[in-house]
């Protein structure tokens, strides 16, 4: 888009107007240290709520792969269950789209992965 106005340029210099009913939609992607050990749920909520005070026209978040629990897999949790259930209170919270990346999934005796 050039900047001011209105217009998005396509290579080469095809220049269209931007739709009157678009509107912008906000990104953001939380980086954070992840621990193996322990949970980092309270960290992603702390990470979470810092980041709409300070950006709260941000329409999704987006959390890395096996950002709430780490890589090991004794942290599988059943789906749907406990955590699933705070990340949708806090994206109803912040009134976002939440996407708290992948967590390992406890599913009839075994563990596997799938991203929510």
């Amino acid at each position: 888009m050039v900047q001011g106005t209105g217009y998005r340029v396509e290579l080469p210099c095809t220049i269209y107007p931007i739709p009157k009913n678009m509107k912008p939609f906000s990104i953001a992607g939380v980086q954070m240290r992840v621990n193996a050990s322990y949970s980092n749920v309270d960290a992603m909520k702390l990470k979470l709520d810092i980041l709409m005070n300070i950006y709260p026209w941000v329409d999704m978040v987006v959390f890395s792969e096996l950002c709430a629990y780490g890589p090991l897999t004794h942290n599988a949790q059943e789906v749907p269950g406990a955590f699933e259930q705070e990340m949708c209170a806090l994206a109803a919270k912040h009134g976002v789209w939440l996407l708290p990346g992948s967590i390992f999934e406890k599913k009839d005796g075994k563990i596997i992965t799938r991203l929510r």
